[in-house]
């Protein structure tokens, strides 16, 4: 099986002043270099949107959400968030989360079928049991200082290069995070904690 990763990104949660969030903010803070800056970034006193290679940043009154497009990159979203957070002391929850795609040479119906098929589910058996049903899976836990979410379920891809559609699955990662206790701090310190944590279920798909 063939796992792709497609973004991370950590989402903070509270009051926002979006004209805050310019330029200057990021260059004077050690986040961006100048020439980094695209065109195509917006500065109003609405929003903020700020784009590179590598990074998008949306900037809104309610949240500030942090993009990353590079799997090996984590280090720079955490880097920018902290000083966002410690500059920042109404921010009231924290989101980190990551998506990939399994790719299975399988047929991905049966693939589903025989992974999360629910054996034990006499009503859905009924309503299921047939050759096109697809499967999925959710889950929720407590890990470290947050609240785990991991939804997995059957989707339709297209290449556009090839103009070929893939089945594949879809695995996304939630981990939520209340501002209480110092818990944000201690989970934005600790932020490659869960990212090898992430790594490691995706492991298991390979």
């Amino acid at each position: 099986m063939k796992q792709e990763f497609l973004e991370s990104n950590i989402v903070l949660l509270g009051k926002f002043s979006p004209s805050k969030y310019d330029k200057l903010f990021f260059i004077k803070n050690e986040l961006i270099k100048e020439e980094k800056f695209s065109e195509k970034s917006i500065f109003t006193p609405e929003f903020s949107n700020i784009i590179t290679d590598k990074l998008l940043i949306n900037v809104r009154s309610n949240q500030l959400l942090i993009v990353n497009r590079l799997d090996g990159k984590i280090k720079k979203s955490n880097k920018i968030a902290k000083i966002i957070f410690e500059n920042n002391s109404e921010i009231d929850a924290v989101g980190f989360n990551f998506k990939y795609f399994i790719f299975s040479d399988n047929e991905i119906k049966e693939h589903t079928k025989k992974v999360f098929y629910p054996i034990n589910s006499e009503i859905l058996n009924k309503t299921f049991d047939t050759k096109d049903s697809a499967f999925g899976y959710y889950a929720s836990k407590k890990f470290l200082n947050s609240r785990m979410k991991l939804d997995i379920k059957p989707v339709l891809v297209r290449n556009i290069k090839d103009d070929v559609s893939l089945k594949t699955l879809s695995f996304d990662f939630n981990f939520h995070i209340m501002n209480k206790e110092n818990y944000i701090q201690k989970s934005l310190n600790e932020y490659s904690v869960y990212c090898k944590e992430v790594n490691k279920i995706i492991s298991n798909y390979e």
